[in-house]
């Protein structure tokens, strides 16, 4: 996927929250080997705390900030040298990432 926008924020998710109850994928389901891409544009000061509190109700989705798309496999070029993080933990400026899921590659085993 290829864009030439700024964004305030992406997020590549494969699963629907980030934890403690708030949903930025609420549609997104962690079996069906896509991989979500959501952009945020930049909200105002005013708009943010409505955008936030949309994690909360399973509707950061519908947002006119936010746009969605699914695929399996995605690549993003970092042309600003922003930070990344992955799953929460700084991960440097690298100037192009790519992601990909790699279908029923986890094994679990419960007792």
């Amino acid at each position: 996927m290829n864009s030439t926008n700024s964004y305030f924020s992406i997020v590549v998710a494969n699963v629907s929250q980030l934890g403690n109850d708030a949903y930025i994928n609420p549609t997104g389901l962690d079996d069906d080997g896509q991989l979500e891409l959501i952009k945020i544009k930049s909200p105002t000061w005013a708009e943010f705390p409505f955008l936030a509190s949309r994690l909360f109700t399973k509707t950061f989705h519908q947002s006119k900030f936010v746009s969605v798309e699914s695929a399996k496999s995605i690549i993003i070029e970092n042309l600003d040298g922003a930070h990344l993080q992955i799953d929460g933990e700084a991960a440097g400026t690298p100037k192009s990432i790519e992601i990909s899921i790699n279908l029923k590659s986890l094994i679990t085993i419960t007792p």
